[in-house]
Formats: structure tokens, C-alpha cells, sequence
């Protein structure tokens, strides 16, 4: 499906102000937001016919006919691109495409309040019971129950593999602080060091855990976004936000916190042990 409209379409559904856009599709030509759809100052529309009933009962194999279709074309930049191109009413019924209308797009502005919104719904409502109302407000991020419970799981996992992995390496260097107490180094070290341990380990962890866990996410986007034909047969531009005060707290708060932890739990006096004969 290729939008069709004029310039009020380009500015309120694309953000598209510039007047050459208008007047391109005045003369019959195709706004373009992607310029590898573009080649030699003209796109190519795919169009495909579906059998009919009388074609499918004959053929059963029968296959959907595609005819290409090319027309002069101008590029845009867009702000927000939900499609590939965009021909005037005009020049989809030349090229033998079905208009039809699918919707309006108003461009407030300002944003509607939630009491402006309700109302607005209701009116619709009463046009057309099967009519909807959809205000685009732009991304949002959504804390669920879910997801808090599951950031508090992975911190309480992640603390308890950097505590086991502290304890493991003091066990290991109880030579070492007992030659430490036997030149006179003050108790307070091994909480520092047992809390600097205990600090690495967890950095270690967030760190390699973070871009283990965003580099996937991102390529799977990526691909889920080529893989969605576009209007004209192409890929739409992937959408990624960034879980910034989540990677914050994960990446420099939990460390810290592993730190006092470990600092909190780690007896201060060093116990001298038997020297080895």
C-alpha cells in the first residue's frame, strides 16, 4: 500500500514542510525518504494482482501477477518515515492503483491533554462505532512489575557470584594477609581489599553481561526491521532506545554496591596463622 495525498500528508504524517515536496506531487512525481529507492530520478512500484476466484478454481497454483511500474521521483529528507514513498491521488489512479481512503492524520499544536483525548474518542465513537482514535506521543518507556522483578533478580544473582567468587579469592590469599598482619598492616585492609575484589568481579560481570546482552538485541532489531517489506519492496529504518538508567545502575551502582557489601561483611581483624615448616 503507497500513501497517497498532498502536501498536508507530507507535514503531518512525514514532518515534511518544504514546499518543492508539494509541488512535486502537484506535477505527478513521487516523494521518496530513502535514496536507494531511487534510481535515475525515478522509482519503481511494484504492483501485484491476486487471482480470482475463477483463476484460483481453474489453477489452483495459480500465482499473484506483479507488474512494475516506474515514475518520476524527487528525494526528501522526512522526520519520521513510516513509508517509503508518497504519490498524489492523481498520480496513483494514472498509474492504475485503487485510492481509497484509510484514515486522517491531524498535527495539533500542542499535545492533547488525556481529557481533550477522551472526548475526541467519544465523538469518533459516535461517527463510526468501528472508527479509532490513536494519538502518537512518541516513545515511552514502560517499567512493568515484570521487569522490576526481574532487574532485582539478576542483581541479587550477580551480587551473589561476585560475593562466592570474594570469598574463593580470600581463601586463596590468606598467606598473603597473614605476612600483611605480620608487618604490622593495619586491620582495615583486608575490608578494602576484600571490597576492591569484590568490586572488580562485579564491574567484570555487568560489563561483559551489558554487551552480551544489548549487541544481540541490537542486530536482532536490525534484522527484524529488514526483514519487514517496505511500501515499495524495501526495509523500514530500525527503531532502538537505549535502556539508559537501567545500563547506569547495572554498569556503576551495582559495582558500588558489591563493594560495600563486601567492605560490610569482611572482618577487620587479620588472624595470624601457623607458618608453614
Amino acid at each position: 500500500m503507497v500513501p497517497a495525498g498532498d502536501a498536508t500528508l507530507l507535514a503531518n504524517m512525514f514532518g515534511v514542510s518544504d514546499p518543492a515536496a508539494g509541488r512535486a506531487l502537484e506535477a505527478g512525481k513521487a516523494v521518496v525518504f530513502d535514496p536507494k529507492y531511487l534510481k535515475d530520478g525515478r522509482i519503481t512500484l511494484d504492483l501485484s494482482a491476486s487471482p480470482t476466484e475463477e483463476e484460483t478454481a481453474r489453477n489452483p497454483k495459480a500465482e499473484p501477477v506483479v507488474e512494475h511500474v516506474s515514475v518520476d521521483a524527487v528525494l526528501v529528507h522526512a522526520g519520521t518515515a513510516s513509508a517509503q514513498a508518497v504519490v498524489s491521488p492523481q498520480t496513483a489512479q494514472r498509474l492504475g492503483l485503487l485510492v481509497r481512503p484509510s484514515g486522517s492524520v491531524w498535527l495539533p499544536a500542542t499535545a492533547p491533554s488525556s481529557a481533550s483525548e477522551q472526548k475526541a474518542t467519544a465523538a469518533v465513537g459516535k461517527v463510526d462505532d468501528r472508527a479509532e482514535l490513536r494519538v502518537e506521543r512518541g516513545y515511552r518507556s514502560q517499567q512493568t512489575l515484570v521487569g522490576l522483578a526481574l532487574s532485582g533478580f539478576a542483581a541479587i544473582v550477580a551480587l551473589g557470584a561476585a560475593g562466592i567468587a570474594t570469598g574463593l579469592a580470600a581463601a586463596d590469599s590468606q598467606r598473603d594477609l597473614a605476612t600483611l598482619a605480620a608487618v604490622g598492616a593495619s586491620g582495615g585492609i583486608r575490608r578494602r581489599l576484600s571490597g576492591f575484589q569484590c568490586g572488580v568481579i562485579a564491574a567484570m560481570g555487568t560489563v561483559l553481561g551489558t554487551v552480551c546482552g544489548v549487541v544481540p538485541a541490537v542486530a536482532l532489531r536490525k534484522l527484524e526491521a529488514s526483514a519487514v517489506d517496505g511500501v515499495v519492496g524495501g526495509s523500514r529504518p530500525a527503531v532502538i532506545v537505549f535502556p539508559w538508567l537501567d545500563m547506569g545502575v547495572t554498569l556503576v551502582v551495582l559495582p558500588l554496591v558489591a563493594v560495600g557489601l563486601a567492605m560490610l561483611f569482611t572482618r577487620s581483624r587479620l588472624a595470624l596463622g601457623r607458618r608453614a615448616a
